[in-house]
């Protein structure tokens, strides 16, 4: 049975993962937060288009455009990536 220290200290790690998450995800967004105060694009990582200033505004870590991302929790969720695209979404070549 756990004891008050070892439940203390199960949440207390609970609480340092959320924390360092939240810096990652600061840390993340601050190259595409610098690219949308000046007007610059953001490429996608998967297929190379520009990724909606939209999207950044909602979601500034982004690193991947609606689409991708679609794809990539699809293929996460052990679904198949629709015939003729590869896990990224880039076209793939079909001999």
């Amino acid at each position: 049975m756990a004891d008050d220290c070892d439940i203390h200290d199960e949440m207390e790690a609970l609480v340092l993962g959320r924390r360092l998450a939240a810096i990652r995800a600061e840390v993340q967004a601050q190259p595409n937060a610098a690219a949308l105060a000046v007007g610059e694009p953001v490429d996608c990582e998967d297929c190379d288009n520009q990724i909606e200033p939209a999207r950044l505004e909602v979601h500034p870590a982004a690193t991947c455009c609606v689409r991708c991302q679609s794809l990539r929790e699809k293929t996460a969720a052990g679904r198949r990536a629709p015939v003729g695209l590869s896990y990224f979404g880039r076209q793939s070549v079909i001999s």
